[in-house]
């Protein structure tokens, strides 16, 4: 085995975080890890690399300050759930730096025309119910799932690089801009806004991921000379909606 990429973990959007909801959001992602790392450790002939999953939820509500690889994590207890549950999924990961090399992958909001949020979120804005959450004022950062899987390759072989890579497009936008993108590419208006407190009520601190801000760049990649296919969320949404 030259390689292994895990991203496997219980989807974080969609239901309310429970203590239940919570318990198998962390264990189907830190037990795994946990057990990769084992296998890796005893093995004879480790991998080269491990590419482990991870999200941008570990740097948390951040407003619009601009977020690197270098931004520092936020410590307990002003952690967020996802904050934690970040810190301590990489530490997992990254126990396995001294085997072998470990790129841990911070990723954003990943649009798919094959599902994800982007499949959720399109019914109300083709019925041009669509509009923007809370303020909008919120940073969304997020990447075509096209740029996911070369990104990923591109780290498969790309030796230099390890610990955590953002995987977001280089041009982050406000929940307005994604609201009017969104209603362009589907030919229909997106006048209505949707406030806070109704996601809060519906989801509870699972809205966080709705609502939190964060203005994050890919800066390890762009320093790598990684080229994006989709920079700009028209053209990336042209593609997955035409």
């Amino acid at each position: 085995v030259d390689a292994i990429i895990n991203l496997a973990g219980e989807p974080i959007v969609g239901k309310r975080w429970s203590i239940s909801q919570k318990k198998k959001l962390a264990d189907s992602r830190i037990l795994l890890t946990q057990e990769i790392v084992s296998f890796i450790k005893n093995s004879k002939n480790p991998p080269k690399v491990l590419i482990n999953a991870s999200a941008i939820g570990i740097y948390g509500n951040r407003d619009d300050k601009l977020i690197t690889e270098t931004t520092q994590i936020r410590q307990p207890p002003t952690q967020s759930f996802t904050e934690s549950l970040g810190v301590e999924w990489e530490s997992k990961a990254m126990t396995a730096s001294n085997v072998c090399r470990v790129v841990v992958l911070r990723t954003g909001l990943v649009l798919s025309k094959d599902g994800g949020a982007l499949k959720k979120m399109l019914p109300p804005f083709r019925l041009g119910l669509g509009g923007k959450i809370s303020s909008g004022h919120q940073f969304v950062s997020w990447i075509h799932i096209e740029d996911e899987i070369q990104a990923i390759h591109f780290l498969l072989t790309e030796a230099k690089i390890s610990g955590p890579v953002n995987l977001v497009s280089p041009q982050p936008i406000t929940n307005i801009e994604f609201t009017k993108s969104i209603a362009k590419a589907v030919n229909k208006p997106a006048f209505l806004r949707t406030p806070r407190f109704v996601f809060q009520i519906a989801l509870g601190e699972a809205s966080q991921l709705l609502t939190d801000s964060q203005r994050i760049m890919p800066t390890v990649l762009l320093d790598s000379k990684f080229k994006f296919q989709y920079n700009d969320i028209d053209t990336a949404l042209k593609d997955l909606l035409s």
